[in-house]
């Protein structure tokens, strides 16, 4: 697919946002290919979009739970991270001088 293939172009070089519409290009050609929404999630995510990133993988694992075990694992991971970040919010103190 070209598009999946320009897409891990523009994600090399740092252009998320041509990378995200090129792996949701990809994807549409091929929903079940669980590289392309991997890819496609990273892109997200690297555009500061975590919550779609996590909303896509989620989809995807829904969708194919028999071919995500990527998929799964960069949800996990997103999830994990996302937590931690929740977590230092919400524990976070302010200090004024």
């Amino acid at each position: 697919n070209a598009q999946l293939w320009m897409g891990v172009f523009s994600a090399q070089i740092g252009q998320w946002d041509k990378a995200v519409a090129r792996f949701q290009a990809a994807r549409q050609a091929e929903p079940s290919d669980e590289p392309t929404v991997v890819y496609l999630a990273e892109a997200l995510h690297n555009l500061g979009d975590t919550p779609q990133a996590v909303e896509t993988l989620r989809e995807f694992v829904n969708e194919y739970p028999e071919s995500s075990m990527q998929a799964q694992e960069r949800l996990n991971k997103f999830l994990s991270s996302h937590a931690e970040v929740e977590t230092l919010d919400s524990t976070s103190l302010i200090v004024s001088h």
